[in-house]
């Protein structure tokens, strides 16, 4: 994880967790997200081949084969990029070989 707990708390509105199990592998960040869907509405999404302790309080839990993980980020990128949904402006100014 590379932001900030307070960001998490203080501005999300949808977490995303990927092969990862917060709520045993780091309790005390993972307390961070359950307060982001306490305080914000948050909506907790685990994506993951277990139904881990995370999984079980999450909104939404997609259980994808072991082996996956790069297929379901490839096929959630088409989608973003499909619809739009990218930030351009972030894109243009912070990523290089984009094409």
């Amino acid at each position: 994880m590379t932001n900030h707990f307070g960001d998490v708390v203080g501005n999300s509105k949808a977490m995303l967790m990927i092969g990862a199990n917060s709520a045993v592998a780091n309790p005390i960040g993972f307390k961070h997200f359950l307060q982001a869907k306490d305080r914000n509405n948050a909506k907790l999404i685990v994506v993951d081949p277990v139904y881990t302790k995370s999984a079980a309080k999450a909104d939404h839990y997609l259980r994808i084969r072991t082996g996956t993980d790069v297929a379901f980020i490839y096929g959630l990128l088409h989608l973003i990029f499909k619809n739009g949904w990218e930030d351009k402006e972030f894109i243009d100014s912070r990523v290089y070989g984009m094409d």
